[in-house]
């Protein structure tokens, strides 16, 4: 398995961890060696360089949404049966990600719109999601948005739901909650009539593919297993053996 590659440019990493010394970002208890972990890259306070924030499987899907498995950087090397855990996940966060958003009336003319960094006017409806990428210690930070200006750009906030299921939706006045209903109307309903559509010809082809790369999964890690088993020195003899560098 390679090393992780700072280099490698994602959003999101995934890994098995290397040793029980790591903490999980969210609920700070370790990290246990060899269990799947994630992380969100953020910057380095003191460098221009970023680094990751290791999560639990559980914790981290309890503040990330990421969009597709293209955005997780090692995914690819990842157990079959740990990669389908993260495809569910992602297919099915979209739907329990309420509590990311808020709704309300500007409270001051003072807040900016994340967006178009114009000031959102006071008692104006406005928009917020949580930036867990922005957490300074206190918790994620809510970023605020004009409606028209979230409508826009729902889907890079990952905001699938229909405007009534956002918090605080019910302290609207009517028209407002009318507005909110007519700009946000739910896209997970699409989604899934898509899904459904598909035939029972199309998904054969994916599921003897799926078989293949669980075979191929397995074999891959069986070998990893016991190379660990390994002593150093019978390790090199194998490299050697096979003209491969001796790292």
């Amino acid at each position: 398995m390679k090393p992780f590659d700072f280099r490698v440019e994602h959003r999101y990493y995934a890994e098995y961890s290397k040793s029980s010394r790591s903490a999980c970002k969210k609920c700070k208890s370790n990290i246990d060696k060899g269990e799947l972990r994630l992380a969100i890259m953020v910057q380095n306070r003191f460098s221009d360089r970023q680094q990751p924030d290791w999560h639990h499987f559980d914790c981290f899907f309890k503040t990330y949404h990421p969009p597709s498995t293209a955005d997780i950087g090692h995914f690819n090397n990842l157990k079959f049966d740990d990669q389908k855990k993260i495809e569910s996940m992602i297919e099915t966060q979209p739907a329990n990600n309420a509590s990311d958003f808020s709704v309300e009336y500007a409270k001051s003319g003072k807040s900016k719109c994340k967006l178009c960094e114009e000031l959102i006017p006071k008692n104006e409806v406005r928009i917020s999601k949580l930036d867990a990428e922005a957490d300074m210690g206190y918790g994620p930070v809510k970023r605020w948005f004009h409606v028209d200006c979230f409508v826009s750009s729902r889907n890079e906030l990952e905001f699938q739901l229909s405007g009534d299921k956002i918090p605080d939706y019910s302290m609207l006045e009517d028209k407002d909650q009318k507005m909110i209903r007519n700009k946000l109307p739910s896209l997970s309903r699409k989604h899934k009539a898509q899904k459904e559509n598909g035939s029972e010809a199309a998904k054969r082809p994916k599921d003897d593919d799926e078989i293949a790369l669980k075979k191929q999964s397995d074999l891959l890690y069986n070998h990893i297993s016991e190379i660990e088993k390994m002593k150093r020195t019978d390790i090199v003899r194998l490299l050697e053996y096979n003209n491969q560098h001796v790292p």
